[in-house]
Formats: structure tokens, sequence, C-alpha cells
């Protein structure tokens, strides 16, 4: 992922693969992999996502590209940590954008706590377990904790090869 400059370390010398991802950083890897073009303006309703800043861009594209919402109708929260269930929702977006069909919430019951996805996560996380992009942990989803680098490097590897290897 590294190599496709998709992502890259927290600093030159260091991924940090243990520390969580922010809701900022997992979009712009988003588009970065999606190749959208951040140049395009957009206009945002989330008042904490400002000009200038070095995720807006990405935010918009995609938001623009229905991939992404916010916390609120007028909060992104970019600097909150994103969930592993929220990124099962962006991810079983991009796959339905690519086709792959949509599966129901029965796939999750190979996890142990499957039953605690919320309901508008559902969807999305059928579609990343079953096409394999989330394999789970001890047999656990942990859909409300935050997603790590190393997670998030593995996630958008095993997406990569989906849609675009």
């Amino acid at each position: 992922m590294a190599a496709k400059g998709i992502i890259g370390g927290r600093t030159s010398e260091e991924f940090v693969p243990a520390a969580n991802i922010t809701r900022a950083e997992f979009s712009a890897l988003i588009s970065r992999m999606l190749k959208y073009n951040d140049d395009l303006d957009s206009s945002l309703p989330f008042k904490d996502v400002t000009a200038g800043k070095w995720y807006c861009k990405s935010i918009g594209a995609v938001y623009r590209n229905n991939l992404v919402n916010g916390k609120s109708a007028v909060s992104f929260d970019p600097d909150g940590y994103i969930t592993r269930e929220e990124m099962s929702k962006i991810i079983g977006a991009i796959l339905e954008n690519y086709s792959y069909r949509k599966q129901d919430k029965s796939v999750l019951t190979k996890f142990s706590d499957g039953d605690s996805v919320a309901g508008w996560a559902e969807e999305g996380a059928g579609l990343t377990v079953y096409n394999e992009i989330i394999k789970g942990s001890e047999g656990k989803f942990n859909p409300k904790a935050s997603a790590t680098r190393a997670e998030t490097a593995v996630m958008l590897y095993r997406l990569y090869e989906l849609i675009i290897y």
C-alpha cells in the first residue's frame, strides 16, 4: 500500500501500526486509493472541516461520492478515531459501487459480537465479512473499537485486491 502511494507512515521513519486512525486519515486513504479528484470544489455541510486543512479536499471527495457521512448533519469529527463498523460501512459502499452483491447480517453470526454491529452498518459489515476484508480477531468483529493503522492497511490491501488489482 505504501509502494502504491496509498498509505505512508506517521513520520518518515515510523509507521506506528498500533496507533488508531482518524476519520480524516481514512477519508484521505480511500480518496487516494480510488484516485478521486480532490481538486474539485466542494462545499461541505460540516462546520469542523474548514478549507485549508490537509484533509478538507479528501473528505469532500469521499463525501461527494456518497461513501462517508458526518457524525451529524453539521459535524464530521475529522480528528475522531474511526471505528471498525464505520470502516465496514464505507468499504461496503465501495464494494457495492463495484457491483459486489449486498449481504444480509446473517454472515455476522460467525462473530460472538456480531449482533452488536449497529443497524446502519450491518449491510456494509456483512459485505466486508463475506468478501473477507474483515476477518475479525479471536472470534470477534469488535465493531465499536477504533481501527488501528495496521488493521486499516490490511483491510485496504484486501479491498485493493478485489477492486483494482
